[in-house]
């Protein structure tokens, strides 16, 4: 299982390679010649205040590219903790004395304007992402990388690139009542759940936070 799982990321790999080879023809340097000397000219000591970045499933990149109605519905892409952990980490490399925002992550559900949430093929649900990818946050803030903000997207349901289908809240909205509700699309306490999370990690307290991110 294992094995053959990691035989698909390696795949993955070789095609996020193609695709960042790809930009890097698109966005040369010497295009932002004004910019990037400006910036390098600047007076201020510190050019940059912070790094921040957004992960999803960093390899579906290379299918957007070739054409918006190749790559699988939003509440198909896959939710996978150490491929987070391992891009954060690639984020970090070579970062000196800079905090790192985790500005956008999250999970989808299939759920229609005026229908009910389908639960996901792969089996994943809120609980288990927010837990599973926070502790790999915790892991990485461990191993020294100056991790200072992890930031959900989004707390209520929302209107997402054209459709309401991909439910991306961790409060579910109920359109046809105009109405949030206390629970996510599935019926989970999502917010409650990421609350208690944030909680936890707040107080500094070991068994807290292993309470709170036990599944």
């Amino acid at each position: 299982m294992a094995r053959s799982k990691w035989g698909l990321v390696s795949k993955k790999f070789e095609s996020y390679q193609k695709f960042q080879d790809a930009i890097k023809q698109l966005f040369k340097p010497d295009l932002f010649k004004s910019t990037i000397e400006s910036l390098y000219n600047s007076p201020i000591a510190r050019k940059l205040d912070y790094l921040a970045v957004d992960i999803y499933e960093p390899f579906l990149m290379t299918e957007m590219m070739s054409g918006l109605s190749t790559y699988p519905p939003w509440w198909e892409w896959e939710c996978d903790p150490e491929i987070y952990s391992s891009f954060i980490r690639a984020y970090n490399d070579g970062n000196t004395d800079l905090p790192l925002y985790l500005l956008e992550n999250s999970i989808a559900y299939q759920q229609p304007r005026d229908g009910i949430a389908n639960p996901r093929s792969d089996g994943m649900n809120r609980e288990k992402y927010l837990k599973n990818y926070f502790l790999e946050v915790i892991r990485c803030m461990n191993e020294g990388i100056p991790i200072k903000g992890f930031l959900f997207w989004m707390l209520i349901d929302n209107y997402e690139w054209g459709s309401f289908e991909p439910r991306l809240g961790l409060y579910n909205y109920d359109y046809v009542k105009g109405q949030i509700m206390d629970t996510d699309g599935l019926g989970e306490p999502a917010g409650k759940i990421f609350a208690e999370i944030v909680t936890a990690l707040k107080s500094g307290n070991k068994n807290k936070i292993s309470a709170a991110l036990k599944i």
